[in-house]
């Protein structure tokens, strides 16, 4: 099984269980998400300018680079 599908099948699984979760549950979710993005924020958009920088490289379509931006 792909590495996409299996994440996939985990955030459905995720999604169901949070929607049957308490209103601060949610809450707590939501926070802890935003907390862990910002710590990775500086990763996430290193990775995210090679990854414009490859698809330039590559003769990417321009349409499809500005997604990654």
């Amino acid at each position: 099984m792909t590495d996409m599908l299996q994440m996939g099948r985990r955030a459905r699984a995720a999604a169901t269980a949070l929607a049957a979760s308490s209103a601060e549950t949610r809450s707590q979710a939501l926070t802890a998400l935003a907390r862990r993005l910002g710590e990775a924020e500086a990763a996430i958009l290193a990775a995210n300018a090679e990854d414009v920088a490859r698809g330039e490289a590559n003769g990417m379509a321009a349409a499809m680079i500005d997604r990654l931006r």
